[in-house]
């Protein structure tokens, strides 16, 4: 059976018998967008280097697949990878490349987010969600981290193997 990407076949873009590739696999939107459904959410991204983020509190951006992340060592030393949305209404909470901070503030709605993830704070909870909402359940989502020798992937899939 044919493999069709696209508008194109698999076989036109990789040739087994030659050993041959074509470009289009390096920069086609619908081999990108393939990738983007059936392989990265699944595997193991690199994100950066320990050396990045070496004190408590220091984090940047980074990116998996076309997601933005956020790359932390929080105030206890241990290093995250956090999806780089408010959990509210999906602002951004990091707007800075780098730098040093113990939380992370939604500038929409002022969301608060402890540099381990927690939601810490939201304004107006006693009269807007009646102290109903459970802050517990509405922290950074968090993908798993494995630090191979300084460098550090992420996987979104709970059910891939260990790193």
């Amino acid at each position: 059976m044919a493999v069709k990407i696209g508008r194109r076949y698999l076989g036109d873009i990789v040739n087994m018998e030659k050993g041959l590739i074509s470009r289009d696999v390096f920069t086609s939107k619908d081999i990108f967008n393939e990738e983007l459904k059936h392989i990265f959410p699944y595997s193991w991204l690199f994100v950066g280097h320990e050396s990045q983020i070496s004190t408590n509190g220091d984090y940047i951006l980074s990116r998996m697949a076309d997601e933005s992340v956020i790359l932390n060592r929080d105030s206890n030393g241990k290093i995250h990878v956090f999806l780089n949305n408010c959990r509210h209404r999906g602002m951004r909470v990091c707007r800075y490349d780098k730098g040093n901070t113990r939380k992370f503030v939604c500038p929409f709605h002022a969301w608060v987010y402890s540099n381990e993830g927690k939601l810490v704070g939201v304004p107006k909870f006693e009269a807007g969600y009646k102290k109903e909402l459970q802050k517990s359940d509405w922290g950074l989502i968090e993908a798993r981290v494995a630090n191979y020798n300084g460098f550090i992937f992420a996987c979104w899939d709970r059910g891939m193997p260990e790193f």
